[in-house]
């Protein structure tokens, strides 16, 4: 009795209750069912949509294609010698919905900054949009193209660098500026010197050369380029049609024809702002604390200083309009003192005697100079320095120039005769030549691309070479200077053609001019930009 006891309390104990269990089969059940039931609906709908996915697959292969082929043509329109493609376009467009097999394609030229093509762009973006049945593909490049009239241009703007004797730099950097619109391409930054002695180009300390090409004539070879710098400057060294030197042209003369004596010839703006409209013949001009003086005319305004011109302590000549300022004496530019030219203006300064700025800033604000925290990294919004030219007056002799003290110069200067030492953390965005240049302590040197048109000494298929390759001195010989009549000649004589309309499709062209070229992307948008149109409907 006691054992059946026991096992029917075991029974009763351990026995799970059946009420709550029931049903627990039948959800299974159906789940499974609701599962199997959209997976088959998934299948049916896809194997429905099949054909429109096959379609827009076919259709966007199409539109890349075209997009492609739209590069393949503007690549080609482009080379072609005898058509100018830079006046034809309208809004930029240069190929307009052109059919490309079952597809079109529409091109887009801009400059690489993005904005509209000039007369005078070398470097451009090309966007070309590929199209079939809704779909689009979008395929971009970049391209350098030599320019049809690009006029001689002996002026060395496309150095960075020319010491005709000697060029120095010391902890100080050398680069392209990031900023300006020709910089996407990544040319090499050009330094030269016609200088065959030993070392006559020197880079030493933590010098920073990047990506550099240094002209030195071949009979002088490589101990006329010293690399003494920490880290060794990243340079190439090559020869010019192999001539021992250079021409240097005399910098553009200074018309001052249409000046008249002032009757205040001794100018002081301590305060307030003066408006100036007239070409006046000066003595001196001293231009400090807050004083302005505003240059503001409806045709180029000429000023002649025989004196000095000192501009301090914040004072500031804001040049508005068009404007030449010709100093046969000294010029100084210190402690907050600044020439301000507006966008799109162009300024010519030229300078007698000694030029100095300390502290100071030439081209733009003084503003813009204390915003600067690294001069290696410089200014980072553009200022064309084409805009600003710096010349010394030709006959004027031997002078020393000087750039100190955490100074701006946006400009192009052109001094033949003087020895320039820019020092302590100025910062440069332009090009120098100069008969001897020191760069030391922090410096930095920022070319702009944008200078060289294609048509100056480092293109020895410019126009300033013979065809094969050799410098044609005898055509430089007929000029003396680097005015633009005697640009304009020299371009005559070489019988430059005129930029022609673009042919029509159809019409055949050699293809002759010299187009560089760098594929940016077909069809795939780089990682963060999501403009890439491409898409799949599967239809309702």
């Amino acid at each position: 009795m006691k054992r059946a006891s026991t096992d029917l309390y075991r029974l009763t104990v351990h026995s799970a209750p059946a009420g709550p269990r029931r049903g627990i089969a039948m959800m299974l059940v159906v789940f499974c069912l609701a599962a199997a039931s959209i997976m088959a609906a998934a299948y049916i709908a896809s194997r429905e949509n099949a054909p429109q996915l096959s379609s827009n697959v076919v259709s966007g292969s199409t539109a890349r294609m075209a997009a492609s082929a739209g590069l393949q043509m503007a690549r080609a329109v482009f080379e072609c010698e005898d058509a100018d493609f830079r006046d034809s376009m309208v809004n930029g467009v240069l190929i307009e919905n052109e059919p490309v097999g079952n597809g079109t394609v529409t091109v887009k030229v801009t400059a690489l900054d993005g904005t509209p093509v000039a007369q005078d762009t070398q470097y451009f973006h090309i966007t070309a949009t590929g199209s079939c049945n809704g779909m689009t593909q979008i395929a971009e490049a970049r391209a350098s193209v030599e320019l049809d009239d690009a006029a001689p241009m002996p002026t060395f703007a496309d150095f960075a660098l020319f010491g005709i004797d000697s060029i120095s730099l010391d902890d100080s950097t050398l680069t392209r500026w990031e900023q300006s619109p020709g910089a996407g391409w990544g040319a090499p930054v050009w330094v030269g010197s016609n200088s065959i002695s030993s070392g006559a180009i020197t880079f030493s300390g933590p010098a920073r050369v990047i990506d550099t090409n240094v002209h030195v004539d071949s009979d002088g070879g490589a101990p006329v380029v010293r690399d003494n710098s920490s880290s060794g400057a990243n340079l190439t060294t090559r020869s010019l049609a192999g001539s021992r030197s250079l021409p240097v042209l005399l910098a553009p003369p200074a018309n001052t024809s249409m000046c008249s004596p002032s009757p205040t010839p001794n100018v002081t703006i301590s305060s307030g702002t003066v408006l100036s409209n007239d070409s006046w013949i000066l003595t001196s001009v001293n231009i400090n604390g807050t004083g302005t003086v505003r240059v503001n005319s409806g045709s180029r305004v000429t000023r002649r200083v025989t004196g000095n011109v000192v501009i301090e302590g914040g004072g500031k000549l804001l040049v508005e309009t068009d404007h030449d300022f010709v100093i046969d004496g000294d010029l100084t530019i210190r402690n907050g003192g600044a020439i301000v030219v507006n966008e799109g203006v162009r300024f010519r300064l030229w300078v007698g005697g000694s030029l100095t700025v300390d502290r100071g800033a030439l081209g733009v604000s003084y503003a813009q100079a204390l915003a600067i925290g690294d001069p290696a990294v410089g200014l980072t919004t553009y200022k064309n320095p084409a805009e600003c030219s710096v010349y010394q007056i030709n006959g004027s002799g031997a002078q020393n120039w000087v750039f100190d003290h955490n100074s701006l110069i946006v400009a192009r200067v052109y001094a033949k005769d003087v020895s320039l030492r820019i020092d302590h953390e100025v910062c440069i965005h332009g090009a120098i030549l100069a008969r001897n240049l020191d760069i030391q302590h922090d410096c930095a040197i920022h070319y702009d691309p944008c200078l060289d048109n294609r048509g100056g000494y480092t293109n020895t298929q410019g126009p300033l070479y013979n065809d094969d390759g050799t410098l044609n001195t005898v055509l430089l010989a007929t000029v003396t200077n680097i005015s633009d009549a005697s640009l304009a000649s020299l371009a005559a004589a070489l019988n430059i053609p005129l930029p022609l309309p673009l042919l029509g499709v159809n019409d055949p062209s050699p293809r002759n001019r010299l187009v560089e070229w760098a594929l940016l992307r077909t069809g795939i948008e780089p990682a963060g930009n999501q403009t890439d149109t491409a898409s799949v409907d599967v239809g309702g």
